[in-house]
């Protein structure tokens, strides 16, 4: 028998999740309701400015129908926005993300489904035992005895037992020219045990997308704090990278699992199988309304499998493309700053008494602006500004053209101006080398910024690309250099984002 320190030990994975630290808030049952309404289907995402306004209009309405306990800030009902971020920073309950389009968007966590799932068992009136439930575990164990068997009589007995049952079961069906017409409470019976094995999974799976995430991340660190030298370590990090769901045992049992259903013709056999569940008259002549829930829970299922192996996907190429562009001695060098600033600040704190002054300068000086100061100090002040003083300046008329001149990036036409001087067998374009060949009025500096949006757009990474000089020519027409990313794009990436402007 464990120990009691054993069993209080094992207990602390659980009691350190989020799960359980909204569920104990005092505010649970209002938070899971709203959850539960915004997102009917956990594995979908739902736009940001959506999910403010449902929660607005959900809480006024609670607070309408007389419901305790709801969330309130400054005396007023919290905004839905800022119930939001404190479900994401308290809580791990709402994963905030930005789409490519720019919108953010907001998904649940794998410890949100969880809780989501508990509640549901607990508010459950009808409980998984029955004569569905026994023969899923019957069959389990069986199948388990003959993979985990040695003897092969004894197994050999147990497959000719269930061929035997089988062909049971046909002669039993052909005889009644079908199956036997279902009670309702067969069928509710049945229904219940598919459904608790489907919900079972889908938290399981956003938290294996919520690892294979982690796991990239922590790959990219360790690669960096890495002191071997990098061709010794390149190919195994890459290599990893490439596997982030294989690595972990979670993800091995993912890999085993999705082989089981196999191609998109047996998931696509599978939705069929559960529309005539649905649809299938029991013995009083009515479908069995529980019965449309199956497919919604097999859909949640599929895309929280599309979304493992997304996120796999777009994690292995983050992680080749930081591994590829990583800078080890700039890395290095200010790794080897910060640890000497780090002992520095140890040095110090020791010989310096407490409460004592620290020589490091961190913030801003006192900014001597007597207006903003006055205004800062004293809020309740009603006096209106000074107005400004406009002098004697003339109207300023700006044509068409000077206009352009000082406006933001006209990308679409440096890309077509670039691709129209390119020889006929390019087949890439270096952006700094096709904006320095280009006519004064069109190297602007702004356009530096339309370079790095179209670039991120194409999924490359400015951030992290060798510097290289823009030679721009400033409103005043003065020849200036900036020091921007190098961008390389094919010859058809180019030809897209032009389009797409």
């Amino acid at each position: 028998m464990a120990s009691i320190t054993e069993i209080y030990g094992s207990l602390a994975p659980a009691f350190g999740k989020s799960t359980l630290r909204l569920i104990r808030n005092p505010h649970a049952r209002v938070y899971l309701s709203l959850i539960k309404a915004a997102f009917p289907d956990a594995s979908r995402p739902m736009p940001a400015e959506d999910l403010w306004a449902f929660l607005d209009a959900s809480l006024t309405t609670m607070e309408q129908h007389g419901i305790p306990d709801l969330p309130v800030e400054d005396g007023e009902l919290k905004a839905g926005r800022a119930l939001c971020r404190e479900l994401i920073d308290q809580y791990s309950w709402l994963e905030s993300s930005v789409t490519s389009g720019g919108r953010t968007e907001y998904r649940l966590t794998s410890d949100a489904t969880e809780a989501i799932s508990i509640i549901d068992r607990l508010n459950s009136s009808e409980g998984v035992m029955g004569a569905s439930r026994m023969h899923t575990l019957v069959e389990a164990i069986e199948r388990a005895s003959v993979l985990f068997s040695a003897d092969y009589e004894a197994g050999h007995r147990v497959l000719q037992q269930r061929l035997e049952q089988a062909q049971a079961e046909l002669d039993e069906y052909e005889a009644r020219s079908g199956a036997e017409p279902l009670t309702p409470e067969r069928a509710r019976d049945i229904v219940r045990n598919l459904q608790d094995l489907m919900d079972q999974l889908p938290h399981d799976l956003r938290r294996l997308e919520e690892d294979v995430h982690g796991n990239a991340t922590a790959l990219i660190t360790s690669f960096r704090e890495d002191e071997r030298p990098v061709g010794e370590v390149i190919k195994g990090y890459l290599a990893q990278g490439r596997n982030l769901v294989a690595n972990t045992e979670h993800g091995r049992s993912f890999l085993d699992a999705v082989r089981v259903i196999g191609d998109s013709s047996t998931s696509e056999g599978i939705v069929s199988k559960l529309e005539l569940v649905a649809e299938a008259p029991l013995s009083d002549g009515k479908p069995l309304a529980q019965a449309t829930e199956l497919e919604r829970g097999w859909s949640q299922i599929s895309r929280g499998i599309a979304q493992v192996n997304t996120e796999n996907t777009r994690a292995s190429r983050v992680i080749g493309r930081s591994i590829a562009q990583h800078d080890v001695s700039r890395d290095r060098e200010l790794t080897a700053v910060l640890k000497q600033l780090e002992s520095a600040a140890n040095a110090w704190a020791r010989r310096v008494p407490a409460r004592a002054v620290a020589p490091f300068v961190t913030s801003t000086q006192k900014w001597d602006v007597a207006t903003m100061a006055s205004r800062l100090a004293n809020p309740s002040v009603t006096t209106a500004p000074p107005g400004l003083d406009r002098g004697d300046a003339a109207e300023v008329t700006l044509s068409v053209e000077e206009l352009r001149r000082i406006g933001g990036p006209q990308t679409k036409r440096l890309l077509e101006a670039m691709l129209a001087d390119l020889p006929l067998e390019a087949r890439d374009l270096d952006l700094a080398q096709g904006f320095n060949a280009l006519p004064g009025d069109l190297r602007r500096p702004v356009e530096l910024a339309g370079f790095v949006q179209m670039a991120a757009s194409l999924g490359l990474d400015p951030e992290h690309a060798h510097a290289v000089p823009y030679r721009c020519v400033d409103l005043t027409g003065r020849d200036v250099v900036w020091i921007g990313p190098r961008i390389r794009v094919t010859i058809p990436q180019a030809k897209r984002a032009a389009e797409r402007m």
